[in-house]
């Protein structure tokens, strides 16, 4: 599903290949989450198979892309989404950082 590309709007936009990236990684965490929980996998190994199978793809999927800082803001709220749900937090948790907690480097770097 990674492979269709990235697709830009009649406008000339890249907000539509952004969203498509962001609905793409809360599909694939979800799916690397019920594995890990299904098979009793550790945060350690769940978190690197997430950075492999998940980022990379997401920063294949928008390396033709040049995201606004806007689009790059909603791409890490993505990525802070997909790692308090890793991390088991609801959505409401406090933790300001849990892509540091995990060790992970942002998708805008």
């Amino acid at each position: 599903e990674w492979a269709e590309g990235v697709r830009l709007s009649a406008s000339g936009s890249w907000g539509s290949a952004v969203l498509s990236v962001v609905d793409k990684i809360k599909a694939r965490t979800h799916e690397i989450n019920r594995w890990a929980k299904a098979n009793e996998v550790g945060l350690a190994l769940t978190s690197q198979l997430w950075l492999v199978y998940v980022r990379l793809s997401a920063l294949w999927g928008l390396s033709l892309a040049h995201p606004t800082a806007s689009q790059l803001a909603t791409l890490l709220r993505a990525q802070r989404k997909a790692a308090r749900i890793l991390l088991g937090h609801s959505r409401r948790s406090p933790m300001p950082t849990p892509c540091l907690e995990i060790g992970w480097p942002l998708i805008s770097s």
